[in-house]
């Protein structure tokens, strides 16, 4: 029979559950702490703490948090015996700790009411005046989470909007509450529900937030709701931020979580990013409350310690200097340097996380590269090294233009490094590390992280990425390499599949990944031809059908190519019609067949889901995602600094598709991190296809701007008097309306046309005009540089194609300040409009007008000025430019072709039909010797 729990004091006894784990110990330390400073002595505090794993060493740090303070009672509840006949599944950064609340009602059969907390949390104010708030004959008194009001309202938001009506059905979103701060009536639980029918529940489907989720279809009909100053959450890095609860929230519920951040009884750490290991700048104003108990706490330490893994030295003093005057002691040695607080070791410098970001072999060598930051306050590094005990290549360093910030303060820079090391280093298993070169001094990192697209992660330690004989692995404290052999490698894979077989129940992702790579392992050595998968962008016109339309007229016999495109894409249905089976529509399984087999992805844009469709694979299969090659075929000529939105770490493309000498000038600076062979120079497919039908059209085609209509990265919708109110509208409004214009064109006999970017074609009811020679465009682009005379452009790259034409162009440059304040999605760039343009560049709405006028009285003739810059500018004008994209991309294909026997049977037809059977026989069988 199982111990009856009573409570601990007779009167004015306010019952406080917690849950935790070991691991938790140390952040369950601080919450602790901020409890004890914030308590009253009219109170008496029971903490009931329900556990299964916790040692006897961390309970006694537990208990050392209260001082022995007399009104404050700390029992720890073994449950394991009441959740054992339960299977309670667990996924993401959520632990089995998060079912324990459920059971506090028929655990604590002795209490009525209790409190229920989170241990991600800090108290900033007494819980007696929560404690005594009157719930009722409800369930529960919670704190609304506007969380899943921003999600629910925001069209990008990860959670389907089908979870509100076969999950959360019946739920009154408006007051879905968070579960981690609760006043719970167990009297109320027990009287009217049953355990067993709750557990049911939770395992009987995928919830997003399974207690939480669960607890708001049982109990939120019947749920009091609390002030949002007992439960503050920070916002985080992915959607819980104020611009989208701005966008997404009604402006009643924004304003009550402002107020509550100003001044908080509660704050509670409820994301992934925790205090404890991301930056403090995510949410400044409420991140700083762990920080100020945390150095009341015996943990503080150990906190300071988990905390130095992943900020930079400088986040960690600064943190230290903003509640601590010590200051944190540098103590040099041979081969390091160490950082002491308090004369205890904290970090050292061979601790500085180093972030591999991409790695690939070829034929003669391995390339590896990555980044580091280094604090303002700390020694600088002189030279960085990869290497082992054998040998050591120094790196390539470049800035990385994005700064380390503490509130407003920079307080470190990042540094790219670059290597490319010979494979006859590596003619053995080599461990390899980075070697940090300070005066004398050589210091060896020891903590490594990998970005998205490094071929493998360290999650497990059977991943793998294999190729050209040749395999790599990585833990958190080095990469290593070793010759291989598709027979080692086949066994890799299984020893890889039998460790995510072992954890399949703690990510259902895991489960997808074993799947996925089954089917891979399976139907990759059965293709006997490449597969190539093209896309495009918006209104699918671009260099990605017509390199598409390229291939399906050449029809070359060595590639499986495909078209892919949205079902909710304009030009879907006429594609569809056209080329039949070579279309795949986004989502269906024959699409993600092939994209998952893919050798070769090429596309206009940059989407992620075309390019990496399985999330299972983003963890679980980045060798799969590493084997496919992406070609950026490019939407526009680049002419602006588009280094923050397309530098190699954003997509990592193993091709960028350029026009001209200038552009690929540009994209081989540092600041894009790009190897020289990586940008090509083939012009544009699209280019191929222009034509010229004049119609007298003055066509007005500007650019959109990203700050109307994305923000933090999101894109949003805008009402129709937002963007009215915008001087992108206003301008171009008032140039459609003049008068003088108007007149000028109709007597000369021009139709005035605009041809908004497609992200702005929403918009386009927005414009009238009075004039009778005006149109809204809605052709192609190809159509309408086609039948224009002249375009009037402000920044767009999408002139180059009319100037391929040889035709005249003008750019108005009215919101110059406002466009390049780095709000938008590209910088000035090395092309000045003013200086270097192929057109006039004006600055006001009359001299934008006065130009016009002068173009049409002259029959739009091209100068020769800007005639000769067009002549030198493009690096082909011979129709010839698909054959070279083509050509080229045939070229990296081959070289990363995936070496299966249907490759070798290729490969001998080939020689035999060309060198002979004796030559084809001796030169395939020797090549097969060697992988196998």
């Amino acid at each position: 029979m199982a111990h009856i729990i009573k409570p601990y004091f007779e009167k004015n006894n306010i019952p406080i559950v917690l849950a935790c784990d070991n691991n938790y110990v140390p952040f369950t330390s601080v919450l602790l702490t901020s409890l004890k400073m914030n308590i009253s002595d009219s109170y008496n505090y029971d903490i009931l703490l329900f556990e299964k794993d916790i040692t006897d060493e961390n309970k006694k740090l537990l208990t050392q948090c209260l001082n022995n303070r007399p009104n404050i009672s700390l029992r720890f509840i073994d449950i394991s015996q009441y959740i054992k006949r339960f299977v309670l599944r667990t996924f993401s950064y959520y632990s089995v700790e998060i079912y324990f609340r459920l059971f506090a009602p028929w655990i604590l059969t002795k209490f009525d009411k209790i409190l229920y907390f989170d241990c991600d949390l800090v108290f900033n104010a007494d819980i007696a005046e929560l404690y005594n708030i009157d719930i009722g004959n409800n369930y529960l008194g919670a704190v609304r989470d506007i969380g899943i009001l921003l999600h629910k309202n925001n069209p990008n938001s990860g959670i389907n909007k089908n979870y509100y009506t076969d999950f959360l059905n019946g739920v009154d979103i408006e007051n879905y509450f968070n579960s981690g701060v609760l006043i719970m009536n167990l009297k109320k639980f027990r009287d009217e529900l049953i355990l067993e029918n709750i557990m049911h529940l939770i395992m009987s489907k995928k919830w997003h937030f399974p207690d939480q989720d669960v607890l708001n279809v049982i109990c939120g009909k019947q749920t009091k709701i609390l002030s949002s100053s007992w439960n503050a959450i920070p916002e985080n890095s992915g959607d819980r931020n104020l611009q989208n609860l701005l966008l997404y929230v009604d402006q009643e519920y924004v304003n009550e979580y402002l107020a509550t951040k100003a001044n908080p009884y509660i704050i509670h750490y409820a994301m992934k990013e925790k205090p404890w290991k991301y930056s403090i700048n995510l949410d400044y104003q409420l991140g700083q409350y762990f920080w100020k108990y945390a150095f009341f706490s015996p943990s503080i330490l150990e906190v300071l310690r988990i905390k130095s893994k992943t900020c930079t030295f400088a986040e960690l003093e600064k943190i230290i200097k903003l509640f601590r005057s010590d200051a944190i002691s540098i103590e040099d040695t041979t081969n390091d340097i160490i950082y002491r607080y308090n004369g205890i070791p904290l970090t050292r410098y061979s601790s500085k996380n180093v972030k591999f970001e991409t790695a690939d072999f070829d034929k003669n060598y391995f390339y590896i590269d990555g980044w580091f930051s280094v604090s303002h306050c700390e020694h600088q590094v002189d030279a960085v090294f990869i290497g082992c005990s054998n040998f050591k290549i120094k790196c390539d360093i470049f800035n990385k233009h994005d700064d380390d910030l503490f509130g407003e303060e920079i307080i470190g820079s990042k540094y790219v490094f670059k290597v490319k090391i010979p494979l006859k280093n590596l003619n053995k298993k080599t461990t390899l590390k980075i070697i940090f070169k300070i005066g004398n001094k050589y210091i060896t990192a020891t903590s490594y992280n990998y970005g998205r697209f490094f071929p493998v992660d360290r999650l497990f330690s059977e991943q793998y990425f294999f190729k050209n004989n040749y395999m790599l692995q990585a833990t958190s404290k080095s990469i290593t390499i070793q010759p291989s052999t598709v027979k080692i490698k086949r066994k890799q894979e299984k020893h890889l599949l039998c460790q995510l077989k072992q954890h399949r129940t703690e990510n259902s992702e895991i489960k997808k990944a074993i799947k996925l790579r089954k089917i891979y392992n399976f139907c990759k050595p059965l293709c006997n031809k490449q597969i190539w998968l093209i896309s495009d962008n918006f209104l699918s016109d671009d260099n990605g059908v017509a390199f598409f339309e390229y291939l399906y007229n050449k029809n070359p016999l060595k590639i499986k190519y495909f078209f892919a495109i949205s079902k909710n894409n304009a030009r879907y249905s006429e594609l569809k019609n056209k080329y039949k089976s070579k279309v795949l529509t986004y989502g269906t399984l024959k699409f993600k067949l092939y994209s998952l087999l893919a050798d070769i992805k090429l596309s206009s844009i940059v989407d992620m889901y075309f390019n990496r469709p399985f999330k299972s694979l983003e963890h679980f299969g980045r060798d799969i995602y590493a084997r496919q090659k992406f070609i950026f075929l490019q939407h526009g000529v680049t002419s602006n600094d588009i280094s923050r939105e397309h530098n190699k770490y954003v997509y990592s493309p193993a091709a960028f598709i350029t026009t001209s000498e200038l552009e690929k000038k540009e994209l081989q600076t540092d600041k894009y991190f790009y190897e020289k062979n990586d940008i090509l120079l083939t012009g544009f497919a699209r280019f191929d296809k222009l034509y010229n039908d004049d119609k007298k059209y003055i066509t007005i085609m500007p650019t959109w701007r990203k700050y109307l209509i994305y923000k933090e990265g999101k894109r949003i919708n805008i009402s129709y008097d937002s963007f009215k109110d915008s001087s992108y509208f206003k301008f171009y409004s008032s140039l459609l309306n003049d008068k003088k214009l108007n007149k000028c064109a109709s007597k000369l006999g021009y139709t005035l046309c605009l041809m908004q970017h497609p992200l702005f074609i929403d918009y386009n009811d927005c414009f009238k005009c009075e004039g009778n020679s005006f149109k809204i465009l809605n052709e192609s682009h190809r159509d309408a540089f086609a039948h224009s005379s002249l375009i009037l452009t402000d920044y767009s790259s999408v002139i180059f194609d009319f100037l391929y034409l040889k035709k005249p162009i003008i750019y108005t440059h009215f919101d110059r300040d406002e466009f390049y304040s780095g709000n938008h999605a590209y910088d000035k760039g090395f092309i000045d409009h003013e200086n270097d343009g192929f057109g006039e560049c004006e600055y006001t709405l009359e001299g934008t007008i006065n130009r016009l006028c002068e173009y049409m009285e002259n029959n739009c003739l091209l100068k020769t000025k800007f005639e000769d810059k067009i002549n030198d500018f493009f690096a082909y004008n011979d129709n010839n430019n698909s054959e070279r994209i083509y050509l080229a991309t045939k070229k990296i294909a081959d070289e990363n072709q995936y070496k299966n026997l249907a490759y070798f049977v290729r490969r001998f037809k080939f020689i035999s039909q060309n060198c002979g059977l004796s030559t084809a026989l001796k030169l395939t069988f020797k090549n097969l010797r060697n992988i196998i």
